[in-house]
């Protein structure tokens, strides 16, 4: 009974486990768990990160054998158990480490962990988290919006947009996505004037960004992330159900979030909604709202998503290396970049091309940490000195 029990809640997704206990779902759950980790290559502290890791990945499968009520045979076991505990960080709000020591080579922690079982997008406290976890991303907002009686979608960055925006336009979407998203946990967003201001001086764009005009808009502004799409009003004439004055009309939203620093898509949207007014104007502003407010609950919620499996399953960060003597030189690097260097899981070689090596990464933590640690630490016969760095790139040269 217990190794079915067990099977079960490493087997299911957590948001199956809420649905199998609706009455629980909203709370925390409070649990102690301890990880192991072994010391190679005399790097304490990798391996008591590691630990702390696998602590909490235990946690969760505890946690979450709590609200299981019933038990099944469950196939390719170890397969699902791994789906579950690639995304277990992404449900621990908080945590303290209780215990720690050392089993001969081997690091040993015990933390009480702070597990929220609800889906992470709809729990705050979980999403700031995983906001701080991601270097707390500063975002920046760009919608063009037409209301009904524009002709085409405008914004203030776009050329002429004075001459098309109705005087009565209030960048309805703009001001609600800001608004929405905070809700949700995104609490640095770039000043809407400031975003507007530098885009029209990028520009060449309207509603999409190629992904050098959003590194140029990531250097202007600091933003991280920018949310750029449109939102389009329609008419579709008179409800005569309602009354002889009363309008319907539609709006439809459709944007998506992009990294500045690489031009990545990490998520898409689209929604349509439908209002009814006792006028055109009023209607499609009313539309507009209800499409921004239900696009800006599903971004963040795709966002979420795509940041929890990075934090938990590994960042895709690219690292340019200059100064590398030699082909030997070169792989002698990625080697250390394995042996070396925290969190980082896989190293992948793009080019090498006049001194210069392009490499691909899948990192646990932060882009920021580890480039601090990479000048900081002795890679084997390598020093390091880093020229920059962003959300998901590092530029650096060998020393010499």
């Amino acid at each position: 009974m217990r190794t079915q029990l067990k099977a079960l809640c490493l087997a299911l997704p957590i948001a199956a486990l809420v649905a199998a206990a609706p009455a629980r779902a909203a709370e925390d759950i409070t649990q102690e768990a301890q990880g192991q980790a072994a010391v190679l290559d005399g790097d304490k502290p990798a391996a008591r990160e590691k630990a702390i890791e696998d602590a909490l990945r235990h946690a969760v499968e505890m946690a979450a054998g709590t609200m299981v009520t019933s038990t099944t045979e469950v196939q390719d076991f170890q397969t699902k158990m791994d789906q579950v505990l690639t995304h277990s960080t992404g449900f621990v709000k908080k945590y303290d480490i209780i215990k720690e020591g050392m089993d001969g080579e081997v690091v040993q922690i015990t933390i009480k962990a702070q597990i929220s079982m609800g889906k992470l997008s709809d729990d705050l406290a979980a999403m700031g988290l995983l906001m701080a976890r991601k270097g707390m991303p500063r975002t920046m907002i760009l919608l063009a919006e037409q209301n009904i009686g524009m002709a085409a979608p405008m914004a203030a960055w776009m050329p002429n947009a004075g001459q098309a925006m109705v005087s009565t336009d209030l960048r309805i979407a703009e001001n609600v996505s800001i608004d929405e998203l905070k809700k949700a946990g995104f609490g640095q967003i770039i000043d809407p004037e400031i975003a507007s201001s530098k885009a029209a001086s990028v520009g060449g764009f309207t509603t999409s960004l190629t992904a050098g005009q959003a590194r140029k808009l990531g250097s202007l502004t600091g933003a991280e992330v920018i949310i750029i799409g449109q939102v389009i009003a329609t008419s579709r004439g008179s409800m005569g159900d309602l009354g002889p004055d009363w309008r319907s009309c539609v709006a439809n939203f459709s944007a998506r979030a992009v990294s500045t620093d690489n031009g990545d898509v990490l998520a898409t949207s689209e929604t349509t909604q439908n209002a009814a007014q006792l006028d055109d104007l009023t209607c499609g502003k009313e539309a507009i709202k209800k499409a921004s407010k239900a696009f800006s609950a599903d971004i963040a919620k795709k966002i979420a998503e795509r940041w929890s499996k990075d934090v938990s399953g590994g960042n895709d960060v690219h690292i340019s290396v200059k100064n590398v003597g030699s082909m030997k030189q070169a792989s002698e690097f990625r080697a250390a970049m394995t042996n070396f260097m925290r969190g980082v899981k896989a190293v992948n070689q793009r080019s090498f091309s006049s001194g210069t090596l392009e490499l691909d990464l899948k990192l646990l933590g932060s882009t920021q940490q580890f480039a601090e640690e990479l000048e900081a630490k002795k890679l084997g016969k390598f020093t390091v000195t880093v020229k920059g760095v962003s959300a998901n790139t590092v530029e650096c040269e060998l020393g010499k």
